[in-house]
């Protein structure tokens, strides 16, 4: 079974300027492969499933108020959390950008080239995969920090969660 998309394209547009002739099955590949490895990961598989189950294909929104907090954000103590979502669209953005340029024919894989356009080039992609990262990381730790602060959520376990995080470095 396939996990519900939680984000589309348009919930890219608050984060991060990218085209509106954005390759939906494309994009739909980064969303699944970043909410496996990297919020599922994160999650748990118990707070994941329950994520998931939660959320209402039809209307791209969750039911339970908890989830809505948890995914979209809220004000907790005067305090602004800035939800889950925000994480997800960053390492989408992350593996678009690492991937988008690369399409695999009979031929092998070969790379978009456009004659009208200049491309980037390796060190630029990398800083923007790099930042994207970064942000993710950014709304993991605000995440964190909410969920072990809430009592809303038990399927939160703070032992079997795993920390998303990657020691790189620019060579």
């Amino acid at each position: 079974m396939i996990d519900k998309l939680l984000i589309t394209p348009e919930d890219l547009e608050p984060y991060k300027d990218v085209s509106e002739n954005l390759d939906l099955e494309r994009f739909n590949t980064y969303v699944i492969d970043a909410q496996f490895a990297d919020i599922r990961l994160f999650l748990g598989r118990k707070l994941y499933t329950a994520l998931q189950a939660d959320f209402d294909d039809v209307t791209k929104t969750f039911t339970d108020q908890r989830f809505i907090d948890l995914w979209d954000g809220v004000v907790v103590d005067d305090a602004q959390f800035y939800g889950l979502k925000g994480a997800l669209v960053q390492y989408t953005y992350a593996r678009l950008l690492d991937n988008i340029q690369l399409n695999i024919t009979r031929a092998g894989v070969r790379k978009f080239d456009d004659e009208e356009s200049e491309e980037a080039t390796q060190s630029q992609i990398r800083d923007k995969v790099n930042a994207a990262r970064s942000m993710a990381l950014l709304y993991i730790a605000d995440t964190r920090n909410f969920l072990n602060g809430a009592k809303l959520y038990p399927e939160w376990d703070v032992e079997t969660t795993k920390n998303t995080s990657v020691d790189f470095f620019k060579v």
